[in-house]
């Protein structure tokens, strides 16, 4: 059983979210260990981790993009400054974990289908004219 290299994660995370990404390496480091301890310290699953621990970062980034208020706008003109916000803003972290299901197949894991969704069986009884 050989273990996950961090540093070798660490540079594959970073490598897979978008360029203005503003966590630091400490952060995506334990955020990346917490991922690792949850599936299991195993190069194994090393497509795994590496996914879920885009996921959990790009989770971080949402929650932290969501609280900063991004739709804040202001503009100043001579001795008026104006303050609005802008509701029509996306979070663009939602996007990206909206795609991740694409991106994480490339590294040899495919994502389960989402355990919370509730599906019903079908059945098909065959119907006699």
């Amino acid at each position: 059983m050989a273990t996950v290299d961090r540093d070798q994660l660490l540079i594959d995370t970073k490598a897979w979210l978008p360029s203005p990404i503003t966590l630091t390496d400490s952060m995506i480091l334990a955020i990346n260990e917490t991922v690792i301890i949850t599936i299991g310290d195993d190069t194994i699953n090393y497509p795994h981790i590496r996914c879920e621990a885009l996921r959990a970062n790009a989770t971080k980034m949402l929650v932290d993009y969501s609280v900063v208020s991004p739709g804040l706008k202001r503009e100043k003109t001579f001795q008026v400054e104006v303050e609005y916000y802008n509701t029509a803003v996306d979070n663009p972290w939602q996007v990206y974990l909206d795609n991740l299901d694409k991106i994480c197949p490339l590294f040899g894991y495919k994502p389960v289908i989402n355990e919370t969704l509730n599906y019903s069986v079908l059945i098909t009884v065959p119907y006699a004219n």
